[in-house]
C-alpha cells in the first residue's frame, strides 16, 4: 500500500511539472507580436496578399506572388487591380498597382490592436496612397487610395523578407 501511494504521489508530481513546464500560449503570443513589431520598426518586411476586394465587386483569392515588400528605403508594390479607372490607363501598362519608390513617407501609428502605417511615395507620378493596419499576430489589411481609380483593399500577412 505503501509503494502504491509513493507512485501515485510521483505521479502528480510528474503532471504537475510537466503542465508547469508546457508552453504557455500568451508568451507564444507575446513573441509574435514581439517579431512582428521589430520587422515594422525596422521597415524591413512583406505584406503578402492573399485575397482582394474591389469597391465595386466581390473578393478575390489571389495566388501566390503578389505582395507589398519594404526594404529599408525601397518601397516594391507588385499587386493587382480589380475595379473601376477613372482615367485611361497608359499604353503598354498592364493596369496593375506595381511601382518602385525609393523616397516615401513612412507614417507609424501604434495601437491597441497592433500598427497603422500610411505610405506615399515622392518619386512615382501618380501613386496611390497605401493604409496598412497590422494586428499584433500579423494579419495585415493593405487599403490603396488612388484619384485615378476606384479604391481597392488587400488581405494578408506580415512576413520577414527573403533576401
Amino acid at each position: 500500500m505503501n509503494v502504491l501511494r509513493i507512485k501515485l504521489v510521483s505521479l502528480v508530481f510528474m503532471l504537475i511539472s510537466s503542465a508547469a513546464m508546457a508552453d504557455d500560449p500568451n508568451d507564444k503570443k507575446k513573441e509574435k507580436s514581439d517579431e512582428i513589431g521589430n520587422l515594422i520598426e525596422s521597415k524591413s518586411y512583406v505584406f503578402v496578399a492573399r485575397s482582394v476586394t474591389p469597391l465595386s465587386g466581390a473578393t478575390k483569392h489571389l495566388s501566390s506572388g503578389y505582395d507589398l515588400t519594404l526594404a529599408g528605403d525601397t518601397l516594391v508594390a507588385f499587386l493587382p487591380y480589380f475595379g473601376r479607372a477613372y482615367m485611361m490607363v497608359r499604353p503598354g501598362a498592364d493596369g496593375g498597382i506595381k511601382f518602385t519608390s525609393t523616397k516615401y513617407e513612412y507614417k507609424l501609428k501604434t495601437i491597441k490592436r497592433g500598427w497603422e502605417i500610411s505610405l506615399k511615395t515622392k518619386d512615382v507620378e501618380n501613386s496611390p496612397e497605401l493604409f496598412l493596419s497590422i494586428s499584433k499576430s500579423g494579419y495585415a489589411e493593405l487599403r490603396v487610395s488612388d484619384i485615378s481609380r476606384e479604391s481597392i483593399s488587400f488581405y494578408g500577412h506580415i512576413e520577414a523578407r527573403k533576401d
